[in-house]
């Protein structure tokens, strides 16, 4: 019998992803972690138990409670396919960050491990990991004292559990409720959210961890959205997914953000910011309109895995 010649589709999807420095969230399950509650749930999306358990099923229950509206974080290793791509014990868990207090914990080996707390309390801020999962970068959020949203940033050092304001950094607006995704291995997009004056945001801020930067870009969203997820597809392109626009309304909407180089003849300074083109486009809608704020999931075939909710729920589908 001859040998198999043409590529699966999950060798092709990781060839594109490789070729692309695609930052991917990749697993063969969604969690789920109950606001308020104690209730850990699960749900396979590929292989064979996916086949044997394919609705969410109720896995365990934490001791404590949760807190409400925290940020979760799943920690990737890195670009796929680079050389540099992390496979350390910390790759593939989740943490859990902020909500009525200053809570950090992280979800590992099926057990809940209390780490440092974060420097303030706050909740409703975006938050990814970065550096192959050593790193974890939050931005903006509400803080409930003082009722206001924040331009605060803090970074957290996943092994040294240790958090540290990045005070050299602030957000151009004060934002809660944003989105937020690693686009190079030290550019980070912060899209739109809530401000107490502005209503729902539309602005759309670049973080350049090297030069510890934040340039609010001129193009702004084709509509305003809060709590919306975001996804880097390819070499060149970010997906903006559902969320909440004016007035309260639930978006289906998926919309392209493109970042394109600026070709220049002159000489590259690494200590220059380099310059890029940026624009907008309104692509297909997702298949339920709502609330995306937990980390898209993307099985080994490429396909987006949402967890969509309406404003008011949190519970599983």
């Amino acid at each position: 019998m001859g040998q198999q010649q043409l590529m699966t589709q999950s060798e092709l999807f990781k060839s594109y992803a490789e070729s692309n420095q695609l930052f991917l969230n990749i697993s063969n399950s969604m969690h789920w972690f109950e606001f308020g509650g104690n209730k850990i749930g699960r749900l396979y999306i590929e292989g064979p138990e996916a086949e044997e358990f394919p609705k969410w099923r109720l896995t365990s229950k934490y001791k404590g409670e949760f807190s409400c509206h925290f940020a979760l974080v799943f920690i990737n290793g890195g670009a796929v396919g680079s050389p540099n791509i992390e496979t350390h014990a910390d790759v593939g868990s989740w943490f859990l960050l902020g909500g009525m207090g200053n809570n950090c914990n992280q979800y590992i080996n099926k057990n809940i491990i209390n780490k440092a707390p974060m420097p303030q309390e706050k909740s409703f801020f975006s938050a990814c990991s970065a550096h192959g999962g050593h790193m974890i970068y939050t931005f903006g959020g509400y803080e409930s004292n003082e009722k206001n949203q924040l331009t605060q940033c803090e970074y957290y050092k996943v092994q040294e559990d240790k958090w540290y304001m990045n005070e050299e950094v602030q957000l151009n607006q004060a934002r809660s409720q944003s989105s937020c995704c690693l686009f190079e291995e030290n550019i980070i997009f912060i899209f739109g959210g809530y401000n107490k004056q502005l209503g729902t945001l539309s602005s759309i801020e670049r973080y350049d961890i090297d030069h510890k930067k934040i340039q609010l870009l001129q193009i702004n969203m084709t509509i305003p959205l809060r709590r919306f997820g975001s996804c880097k597809i390819s070499a060149s392109k970010i997906l903006l997914l559902g969320g909440i626009t004016r007035l309260s309304k639930d978006s289906d909407a998926v919309f392209c953000f493109d970042i394109d180089p600026i070709e220049s003849d002159k000489p590259k300074d690494k200590n220059k910011i380099p310059e890029h083109a940026y624009s907008l486009e309104n692509l297909d809608k997702t298949d339920k309109a709502g609330v995306i704020e937990w980390p898209v999931i993307i099985d080994s075939v490429g396909s987006l895995h949402l967890f969509v909710e309406n404003a008011s729920g949190t519970s599983p589908p």
